[in-house]
Protein backbone atom coordinates (compact mmCIF):
# COMPACT_ATOMS: atom_id res chain seq x y z
CA UNK A 1 0.00 0.00 0.00
CA UNK A 2 1.64 3.17 -0.83
CA UNK A 3 0.42 6.74 0.93
CA UNK A 4 0.78 10.07 -0.97
CA UNK A 5 1.32 13.09 1.73
CA UNK A 6 -2.15 15.00 2.04
CA UNK A 7 -1.16 18.40 -0.01
CA UNK A 8 -3.33 21.47 -0.28
CA UNK A 9 -3.23 23.93 -2.86
CA UNK A 10 -4.10 27.90 -2.09
CA UNK A 11 -7.53 28.64 -3.21
CA UNK A 12 -6.78 31.62 -3.54
CA UNK A 13 -3.96 31.93 -6.09
CA UNK A 14 -4.40 32.46 -9.56
CA UNK A 15 -4.03 28.87 -10.48
CA UNK A 16 -6.97 27.92 -8.48
CA UNK A 17 -9.48 30.42 -9.88
CA UNK A 18 -8.07 30.36 -13.11
CA UNK A 19 -7.38 27.12 -14.68
CA UNK A 20 -6.11 28.27 -17.65
CA UNK A 21 -3.51 29.60 -15.56
CA UNK A 22 -2.01 26.27 -14.44
CA UNK A 23 -2.69 23.48 -17.68
CA UNK A 24 -3.39 24.46 -21.22
CA UNK A 25 -7.08 24.39 -22.39
CA UNK A 26 -7.60 20.78 -24.01
CA UNK A 27 -11.33 20.10 -25.72
CA UNK A 28 -12.24 16.55 -25.29
CA UNK A 29 -14.42 14.92 -28.04
CA UNK A 30 -15.43 11.37 -27.97
CA UNK A 31 -13.12 10.97 -30.28
CA UNK A 32 -9.89 12.01 -28.16
CA UNK A 33 -11.19 11.24 -24.26
CA UNK A 34 -8.86 10.47 -21.66
CA UNK A 35 -9.10 7.12 -20.46
CA UNK A 36 -10.07 6.08 -17.21
CA UNK A 37 -6.61 5.31 -15.22
CA UNK A 38 -6.41 1.88 -14.08
CA UNK A 39 -7.63 0.88 -10.71
CA UNK A 40 -3.82 0.04 -9.18
CA UNK A 41 -2.64 3.74 -10.54
CA UNK A 42 -4.69 6.01 -8.41
CA UNK A 43 -3.28 6.69 -4.77
CA UNK A 44 -3.92 5.69 -1.79
CA UNK A 45 -5.09 8.81 0.48
CA UNK A 46 -5.88 9.19 3.50
CA UNK A 47 -7.33 12.45 3.18
CA UNK A 48 -8.12 15.36 0.57
CA UNK A 49 -8.26 18.90 0.65
CA UNK A 50 -10.07 21.17 -1.93
CA UNK A 51 -10.98 24.96 -1.27
CA UNK A 52 -9.76 25.11 2.48
CA UNK A 53 -12.00 21.79 3.34
CA UNK A 54 -10.48 18.21 4.32
CA UNK A 55 -11.92 15.06 4.46
CA UNK A 56 -10.50 12.38 6.25
CA UNK A 57 -11.54 8.63 5.58
CA UNK A 58 -11.61 6.40 8.23
CA UNK A 59 -8.74 4.27 5.66
CA UNK A 60 -7.20 4.98 3.02
CA UNK A 61 -8.87 5.21 -0.43
CA UNK A 62 -8.17 5.38 -3.89
CA UNK A 63 -8.63 8.96 -5.15
CA UNK A 64 -8.08 10.68 -8.38
CA UNK A 65 -9.25 14.11 -10.46
CA UNK A 66 -11.95 14.49 -12.52
CA UNK A 67 -11.67 16.67 -15.63
CA UNK A 68 -11.81 20.07 -14.52
CA UNK A 69 -9.80 19.35 -11.21
CA UNK A 70 -12.42 18.52 -8.76
CA UNK A 71 -11.24 15.12 -6.54
CA UNK A 72 -13.17 11.53 -6.74
CA UNK A 73 -12.91 8.76 -4.76
CA UNK A 74 -13.37 5.05 -5.30
CA UNK A 75 -15.60 3.76 -2.77
CA UNK A 76 -17.11 2.75 -0.62
CA UNK A 77 -15.70 5.24 1.85
CA UNK A 78 -16.45 6.30 5.31
CA UNK A 79 -15.78 10.39 5.87
CA UNK A 80 -14.18 10.24 9.59
CA UNK A 81 -13.95 14.22 9.99
CA UNK A 82 -14.18 17.45 8.08
CA UNK A 83 -11.80 19.81 8.82
CA UNK A 84 -13.12 23.15 9.74
CA UNK A 85 -16.33 21.23 11.12
CA UNK A 86 -19.56 22.26 9.40
CA UNK A 87 -21.62 24.59 11.17
CA UNK A 88 -25.17 24.00 11.64
CA UNK A 89 -28.17 27.03 11.23
CA UNK A 90 -27.76 27.30 14.90
CA UNK A 91 -24.52 27.93 15.37
CA UNK A 92 -23.87 30.51 13.05
CA UNK A 93 -23.66 33.74 14.52
CA UNK A 94 -26.93 35.61 13.79
CA UNK A 95 -24.75 38.80 12.86
CA UNK A 96 -22.96 36.90 10.58
CA UNK A 97 -26.30 35.94 8.98
CA UNK A 98 -27.07 38.91 9.00
CA UNK A 99 -24.05 40.42 7.35
CA UNK A 100 -24.36 38.25 4.38
CA UNK A 101 -27.91 39.25 3.94
CA UNK A 102 -27.19 43.38 4.25
CA UNK A 103 -24.18 42.09 1.36
CA UNK A 104 -27.36 41.00 -0.96
CA UNK A 105 -29.63 43.52 -3.13
CA UNK A 106 -32.63 44.57 -0.70
CA UNK A 107 -34.76 41.88 -3.18
CA UNK A 108 -32.36 39.06 -2.71
CA UNK A 109 -32.79 38.39 0.63
CA UNK A 110 -34.91 35.88 2.43
CA UNK A 111 -38.09 37.03 4.34
CA UNK A 112 -37.41 35.84 7.71
CA UNK A 113 -40.36 36.01 10.59
CA UNK A 114 -38.79 37.18 13.52
CA UNK A 115 -39.01 34.66 16.79
CA UNK A 116 -41.98 37.42 18.51
CA UNK A 117 -43.54 38.35 15.17
CA UNK A 118 -45.57 37.34 12.89
CA UNK A 119 -44.37 40.14 10.66
CA UNK A 120 -41.51 39.21 8.25
CA UNK A 121 -38.00 40.82 9.54
CA UNK A 122 -39.98 42.92 12.12
CA UNK A 123 -37.77 43.59 14.52
CA UNK A 124 -34.80 42.60 12.88
CA UNK A 125 -31.42 44.43 14.37
CA UNK A 126 -29.57 45.97 10.92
Amino acid sequence: MRLVSAGEANPYEESATNPAASRPVIIYTKENAPAAPPLTDLPLRENVSQYGITWTFDKPARVGHFINGDWYVVGPVTIKAIDPRPLDGGEIARRELDQMDNERPESARPQRLHAQSARPDEGRLR
